[in-house]
């Protein structure tokens, strides 16, 4: 298991505490307290930082079956599923947690016809179809879990040993398409048929060869590959020799609480639908997001820096402006000075400067008012209003400042160019003659200078009214009244 978990197991001769590179025995009737107590020692001798916890409750504290998925039974309806175990399992679905996952196919072997289209076989396969269950009494591990949970140690996951040893070895050991597995530990060992990447079939059983004998005659006949894990003893590996002589037996290497260990890891770090997991209903977390809270963390303190530096960068901006407004006074300031150099600045500069602008023009007999150059959008949009629809052009670049308009454009010929000089001449632009240049075989490069003329505009469009007035036939301007 990685150095940052811990694992608690229940086993026959008593509970085995994993926290990083320690471990440690307690005997069965080891209180809660003690547990905790114990598990919270391992994490500070090991130094581990914010761990996880699995805790994997003996085969004899669970229960398993399988049931047949018939067509009344909803397989994705988990409560009523609970309540259809109680006619299956000495458990009321009160009192249990239960987890379950769709198999198909049956661990015994069928006679079928060889003449059997697909679409029977289809079908069979369909009926066959059935829902495996793993369910506990949760009051006592809820006592536990919560304990734990209370001591700071986060419980990520409640899966029973036998499972967490059978996931590591469909993990690390290549499988045929069903394999018969044996985990043995003391007198006792659980059977178990491991098919499609989960388990199907499930027995606890005493390591006595008759009884093995049986199991296999009556259980799993067909199922040659064979794997035992924890037979050390000569004695145990004869058991086997003599209940199972024609059976491929295969004995792996390590000890239980090595297939353990990987278990745990992959129920932590891969948590599958193929594989049971009891950390739900009565037995979850009472903070569902506690598994994630790291990250939580992670994108709280994201999200707090994205909105100081938000913060931050309109304080700049603000900053920014401010410094150009003051810039702007101190060169009005010391424009001021130069022109009044024995006058000192007043508060109002521009209305003094305004105020003194009217009093020149008066005495000269000009307008008072000051010319003030013509907005951009107002320049824009006669700008617009003056283009022709029906010439093809490709606008590259414009800028506009103080009525002065510079277009670099894209057209098909240079008198297509020279078009668009005319037409924003006639709408009151005065415009410098078009500097074509060629692109390519097709477009030619042009630069129109002009400028905005409002005076020449209202001149132009007088004209053109006298014009349209004078074409008017006598009394058209006028309607005939009527009596």
């Amino acid at each position: 298991m990685s150095l940052q978990d811990c694992l608690i197991v229940e086993s026959a001769d008593g509970w085995h505490l994993l926290a990083g590179s320690q471990s440690e025995r307690l005997a069965s009737g080891a209180s809660i307290d003690e547990l905790v107590t114990c598990l919270g020692l391992m994490v500070k001798l090991t130094g581990l930082k914010e761990p996880s916890c699995v805790i994997a409750p003996a085969s004899t504290s669970c229960f398993f079956t399988r049931m047949p998925a018939e067509s009344e039974l909803d397989i994705h309806d988990r409560n009523s599923l609970r309540f259809e175990l109680e006619s299956h399992l000495p458990l009321d679905a009160e009192s249990m947690v239960a987890d379950f996952v769709v198999t198909s196919g049956s661990t015994k072997p069928r006679a079928t016809a060889p003449t059997q289209s697909p679409s029977t076989l289809a079908h069979q396969a369909e009926a066959e179809k059935s829902v495996a269950a793993v369910a506990i009494d949760f009051r006592r591990w809820k006592e536990i879990a919560d304990a734990v949970e209370a001591s700071g140690i986060a419980v990520r996951s409640i899966v029973p040993s036998a499972l967490l040893a059978a996931r590591a070895v469909c993990q690390m050991v290549e499988l045929d398409s069903e394999t018969e597995l044996f985990l043995v530990n003391g007198s006792f060992c659980d059977a178990m048929t491991v098919s499609g990447n989960s388990v199907v079939a499930w027995k606890h059983l005493e390591l006595d060869p008759a009884i093995l004998k049986r199991h296999k005659l009556l259980d799993s006949p067909g199922i040659n590959p064979t794997l035992v894990i924890g037979a050390e003893e000569e004695d145990q590996r004869n058991s086997f020799a003599v209940a199972l002589p024609a059976a491929q037996i295969r004995h792996l290497d390590h000890a239980l609480p090595h297939w353990w260990n990987e278990g745990a890891r992959l129920a932590i770090s891969k948590p599958s639908p193929r594989w049971f997991e009891l950390r739900r209903d009565q037995l979850a977390p009472g903070d569902p997001l506690r598994a994630i809270a790291p990250q939580l963390r992670l994108v709280a303190i994201a999200a707090g820096l994205c909105l100081l530096a938000i913060a931050l960068g309109g304080w700049w901006r603000s900053h920014r402006i401010d410094q150009t407004i003051q810039w702007l006074n101190e060169q009005q300031r010391a424009a001021f000075q130069t022109a009044f150099p024995d006058v000192p600045v007043p508060a109002a500069l521009v209305r003094r400067v305004r105020s003194e602008h009217a009093k020149l023009s008066s005495s000269r007999g000009v307008s008072a008012e000051i010319e003030v150059p013509p907005a951009a959008t107002e320049v824009l949009r006669h700008l617009m209003i003056a283009l022709p629809a029906e010439l093809r052009f490709h606008i590259n670049s414009l800028q506009i400042s103080s009525g002065r308009v510079d277009l670099k454009l894209q057209v098909r010929t240079a008198v297509d160019a020279g078009n668009l000089a005319m037409a924003l001449k006639s709408h009151g632009f005065e415009v410098e003659p078009p500097v074509n240049t060629r692109s390519d075989a097709n477009t030619f490069d042009s630069v129109l200078k002009a400028r905005w003329m409002p005076a020449s505009r209202t001149a132009s469009e007088a004209a053109s009214n006298t014009d349209q007035r004078a074409t008017e036939p006598a009394g058209a301007s006028q309607p005939e009244e009527s009596t």
